[in-house]
């Protein structure tokens, strides 16, 4: 069995510790010490807890830990926790439905090495529900309660690192308007966003983007038809399959 892969802890974590190496502080500390934004330092926390770097040694104050004093001194990132494996991918012909779309989403996002979570995970696709492709059964608390509640509704997030790095609103029958605003109200955690839907939506897709207020951020939204999905979802696949022959496991 091969050696399991070192990975360094990224940089960004690494003034979190040292503030906590010198003493307890709350998250509006922090925010004050480092010149971070409440929302940025929210989503730091929470992966160096769920890591073990550090633990709350009261609701609301901070405290390193030994695992998290042994990762500032080397650098070393402590192993994430253990997600679901992706099943075998289900294999898609076409996209005419919203589980269809999603299920695309999420064995793509697998594939692609991301973690995966979807809000629907008792609907279900050729007999698979998708809360079994799904990799993550919660989102991670990465941010404030009243954040995680609007992103808990997003059809489907691709996560790394814990963070949500592309954020997907299914549109088959829906408003559009609905999914722009579930996104729209997370735009402050730099997140990327796409609606996915028929290609005859994108006409109302590019009203609604030029109204008040996605027009201030139009440039985080992007449209993408379920024929491209599932050119994506094929070619992802595609790769994996050929990987997988020719013995690559990364």
């Amino acid at each position: 069995m091969g050696r399991l892969a070192v990975k360094r802890l990224e940089n960004k974590y690494l003034p979190i510790l040292q503030e906590l190496k010198a003493g307890s502080k709350t998250s509006s500390d922090l925010s004050a010490k480092l010149s971070l934004s409440k929302a940025v330092v929210a989503g730091r926390l929470a992966p160096l807890v769920r890591w073990g770097c550090i633990r709350e040694a009261k609701p609301g104050l901070y405290e390193i830990t030994d695992k998290g004093l042994e990762a500032l001194e080397t650098g070393i990132k402590p192993r994430p926790p253990l997600t679901i494996p992706p099943r075998e991918p289900i294999k898609l012909e076409s996209i005419s439905s919203h589980e269809e779309a999603e299920t695309a989403l999420l064995q793509t996002g697998n594939l692609l090495g991301f973690d995966t979570y979807t809000a629907d995970p008792s609907k279900e696709c050729h007999g698979v529900r998708l809360g079994d492709l799904a990799s993550l059964k919660e989102i991670p608390p990465f941010t404030y309660e009243r954040l995680l509640k609007t992103v808990r509704e997003i059809d489907v997030i691709w996560f790394k690192e814990e963070f949500p790095r592309y954020c997907f609103e299914v549109e088959h029958t829906t408003g559009v308007r609905d999914g722009l605003l579930r996104l729209y109200q997370i735009r402050e955690l730099g997140t990327r966003f796409f609606i996915v839907a028929p290609q005859d939506v994108v006409v109302r897709f590019k009203t609604e983007i030029l109204k008040d207020p996605f027009y201030k951020i139009k440039e985080r939204y992007g449209f993408k038809t379920y024929e491209e999905l599932l050119s994506l979802h094929n070619a992802v696949v595609r790769y994996d399959e050929e990987k997988n022959k020719f013995g690559i496991e990364a």
